[in-house]
């Protein structure tokens, strides 16, 4: 593996567009993850904002704070379904182990 240490090649070519083709894909899949959130913006009834900065902030510029509002909101969504993601991923990994162990301890179970 050659990464410009005797000129550019075809290797290094290769090596250059997997990278470039996965940082491609990662920003698709990123932005169809942003894409699929619900696009509706919340309403903002202004006696239930709490805290002075967020009070500061509607009083200054109600769309600016509507706008981050919906972007917290929609950043809330994500979060959801990548915490989702990894607990599903965390229970395939332990299903594994366990289907390890019941493998290894069936391998001794042989040996002797």
């Amino acid at each position: 593996m050659s990464i410009f240490d005797d000129g550019f090649d075809a290797e290094d070519a290769c090596i250059l567009g997997g990278i470039v083709g996965f940082a491609e894909e990662s920003i698709r899949v990123e932005e169809e993850g942003l894409e699929k959130a619900p696009e509706e913006e919340i309403e903002i009834d202004s006696s239930e904002i709490k805290g002075t900065d967020l009070v500061l902030i509607y009083n200054m510029n109600p769309g600016l704070y509507k706008y981050i509002a919906n972007i917290v909101r929609r950043q809330k969504v994500k979060w959801e379904k990548d915490r989702l993601a990894r607990e599903s991923v965390t229970e395939e990994i332990a299903a594994l182990e366990e289907s390890e162990a019941m493998l290894e301890d069936m391998e001794f179970e042989n040996d002797n």
